[in-house]
């Protein structure tokens, strides 16, 4: 298969991708429409439009398969499931009892020693 260019919502994202080639993307979490189509032509798509899912937490893998001229494309798609990172949201975040969060700023006290 000659390099093709892959869009994403009908805009070009990677151009003149080589078959065998892998790209990283990071993106938010949505459904997109992705085709691929020869390299610098509006069509016909080689594969496509599919709408593919990306969910939050995961590390998805998607490939194109088949064979072009015998109109056998496909999409696989791998999903890694990575979970989440960090703390939970806080419940409650205690600003103190001194008025600082009100912009109250109590005097110092200073004692000097001799």
């Amino acid at each position: 298969m000659p390099p093709a260019d892959i869009r994403v919502d009908g805009k070009v994202l990677f151009e003149n991708v080589a078959n065998g080639e892998s790209l990283t993307l990071v993106v938010p979490a949505d459904t997109y429409s992705v085709d691929i189509v020869p390299t610098g032509k509006d069509g016909p798509a080689v594969l496509g439009p599919v709408d593919l899912e990306v969910k939050a937490g995961g590390l998805d893998r998607v490939f194109a398969v088949g064979d072009p001229t015998k109109k056998t494309m496909n999409v696989a798609v791998h999903t890694i499931r990575t979970g989440s990172s960090g703390s939970d949201r806080p419940k409650k975040v205690d600003t103190g009892t001194g008025g600082q969060a009100a912009g109250y700023l109590a005097p110092l006290g200073l004692n000097i020693f001799r």
